[in-house]
C-alpha cells in the first residue's frame, strides 16, 4: 500500500498477500491485518470501504518514494543517498519481489549517471569516497572500479589504484574470465606514470597517516604547500587541545575554511588522544541524511536492525575523536538539532566544523 499510491483492489491484496489461502481466509486475513495496522498507526492511517484499501494521503512517507523523485529529477547525488542497500530485503515474492528488482536496476543506473557526473566535473576524492560506498552495495561493478581507478590516477594515488586493479584481476580469475581490456590499459598507463614519478612526495603518490591512531580512511590530500596561516591554525588548534567541543570556521565561500580545517586536523593529529574523521557534506543537501553519510564516512556498514545514530553512538561512544564536518551551511537548518543530539550522546567527541552560515 505505501508503494502504490491511490486505493488498491481488495481482491488484489488477497491475492498477492495469500495466495495459497481460500478466498474466505485471505478476507479475513486482510482484515485483521488492517485492524492491526489501525491500531498501530492510528485509524485515520487507513481509508477502506467494501471494495478497496488505501493509505491516508500525506500520512506517511518512505525511502522508496524520496528514491524514486530523486531518480526522476535526476538528482543522482541524492538518489545514491537514499539508497543505502536493498530495498524491501525481505520480500521473496511477487510482486514485492519484482519492485525491488526494479529498484535495484534504478540504483545502478543512479550510480552509474553520479559517476560519469563527478568525473566530468573532475571531483577525484568524491569518486574515491562514492566507488567505496557503492562496491559495498553491489561488489566487482567494473565500470565503478575503473572510475575508482581514473580518481585515484588523478589524486597521484598509484598503489591505491593498482589495489582496485587487483581486485578486478581477482574477480575475472574467479569467474574464468579475461581480464577487461580497458582496466589493463589503465594500470599499464597507472605503472608507467609511477615510474616517471619516482621523486614525488609520499603524501601524494599514497596519502598515510599522520601516525598509527588519528587519521580517517577518507581524509582529503592536498596537491600545493600552505604558507601564511600559522597564526590561524595555532589559535584553532589552541581551543581544541583547551577543551573546546565544537569549534566552527565560518566565511565565504573561497576563503579557505576546508584548507585551514585540514592543516589545524594535521598538526594535532601527532597528539591528539582518538582518531580523526573528515566528512565532506557538500553533495548532502537532506539534513534526514545527516546521521547516515556520517556513518558511511566513517566506514560502517548500515545495521538494518539499528537506526544510524544509535549505530553511530555505539561505535564511538567513549572515543575522543575529532570529527571534521566540512561545508555545513545548507544543513544548519535541518541537521543543527541533530548535531546536538549527537553531541549529546558522545560528550568525549569534539567537533570542527566549516560553514559559510554561523551555527
Amino acid at each position: 500500500l505505501a508503494l502504490r499510491s491511490g486505493p488498491q483492489r481488495r481482491e488484489d491484496l488477497c491475492v498477492a498477500l495469500w495466495p495459497d489461502a481460500t478466498p474466505e481466509l485471505a478476507r479475513n486475513s486482510l482484515s485483521a491485518a488492517l485492524s492491526a495496522l489501525r491500531r498501530e498507526m492510528g485509524h485515520d492511517f487507513v481509508c477502506a470501504d467494501r471494495f478497496t484499501v488505501s493509505l491516508a494521503p500525506n500520512a506517511f512517507e518512505t525511502d522508496v518514494a524520496k528514491f524514486q523523485v530523486a531518480v526522476k529529477e535526476n538528482d543522482w547525488a541524492h538518489a545514491t543517498q537514499f539508497y543505502r542497500g536493498h530495498f524491501l530485503p525481505s520480500c521473496f515474492e511477487e510482486p514485492l519481489i519484482g519492485v525491488a528488482r526494479e529498484l535495484e536496476e534504478y540504483a545502478r543506473l543512479a550510480f552509474d549517471s553520479l559517476f560519469e557526473q563527478l568525473e566530468a566535473e573532475q571531483r577525484w576524492e568524491e569518486i574515491v569516497i562514492e566507488a567505496r560506498r557503492a562496491l559495498k552495495l553491489f561488489p566487482n561493478s567494473t565500470s565503478w572500479q575503473l572510475a575508482a581507478m581514473r580518481a585515484h590516477r588523478a589524486l597521484f594515488h598509484f598503489e591505491a589504484a593498482l589495489e582496485v586493479f587487483k581486485e578486478i584481476s581477482n574477480a575475472a580469475r574467479r569467474e574464468n574470465e579475461p581480464v577487461p581490456d580497458a582496466a589493463r590499459h589503465l594500470a599499464r598507463q597507472i605503472r608507467r606514470e609511477r615510474e616517471e614519478h619516482p621523486f614525488m612526495p609520499p603524501e601524494l603518490v599514497a596519502p598515510r597517516p599522520t601516525s598509527a591512531e588519528n587519521t580517517a580512511p577518507n581524509f582529503p590530500s592536498t596537491w600545493t604547500s600552505f604558507f601564511g596561516r600559522d597564526e590561524e591554525i595555532e589559535e584553532v588548534a589552541k581551543l581544541l587541545r583547551s577543551g573546546e567541543r565544537l569549534v566552527t570556521l565560518s566565511g565565504m565561500g573561497g576563503t579557505g575554511k576546508t584548507r585551514l580545517l585540514i592543516e589545524v586536523a594535521r598538526r594535532l593529529a601527532p597528539e591528539w588522544p582518538g582518531k580523526i574523521h573528515f566528512v565532506p557534506l557538500a553533495a548532502l543537501s537532506n539534513a534526514e541524511l545527516f546521521f547516515s553519510n556520517l556513518r558511511d564516512a566513517l566506514g560502517l556498514e548500515a545495521a538494518p536492525d539499528l537506526p544510524p545514530l544509535e549505530q553511530l553512538a555505539r561505535f564511538l561512544r567513549g572515543q575522543k575523536v575529532l570529527l571534521l564536518l566540512d561545508n555545513f551551511e545548507q544543513l544548519v537548518d535541518g541537521a543543527a538539532l541533530s548535531l546536538q543530539t549527537l553531541r549529546e550522546k558522545l560528550p568525549d567527541a569534539t567537533f570542527l566544523i566549516t560553514s559559510r552560515v554561523l551555527l
